[in-house]
């Protein structure tokens, strides 16, 4: 193909080079995200123990309060990130999820038991 190509249109080869790592510099003043500290105790009982951790909260469980055999693999997200109901997770829900203070539960506005009243925490 390129030999057809007139020379204005030919390209010397490149010679490959090993690919490097980018890693992005943080403007003065920011530091880089602190990695997550998870609780000590299980959110649902409040007893400590062989603990599973989610990995986008500091929120741990009991396999036995999940209802769970054996631990997932992979990332593992607790029920709090989801609907207890349907399944949506707060950007599939139009990014909001009511979640209990107590208890794993969480809903979206869809799903949210008729006559279960909505309280302020704050």
């Amino acid at each position: 193909h390129e030999e057809n190509l007139p020379a204005a249109l030919r390209r010397p080869k490149r010679r490959r080079e090993q690919a490097g790592r980018y890693e992005p510099t943080l403007p003065r003043g920011q530091r880089r995200k602190q990695p997550l500290r998870h609780e000590d105790t299980c959110f649902h009982c409040a007893d400590g123990g062989e603990l599973l951790e989610c990995s986008l909260c500091p929120r741990v469980y009991h396999l036995e309060c999940l209802s769970l055999t054996k631990l997932p693999k992979g990332q593992w997200t607790c029920p709090w990130h989801s609907c207890l109901e349907c399944g949506r997770t707060v950007s599939t829900a139009g990014g909001m999820l009511f979640r209990c203070t107590d208890c794993p539960t969480a809903y979206c506005f869809d799903c949210w038991p008729q006559g279960l009243a909505r309280v302020d925490p704050t």
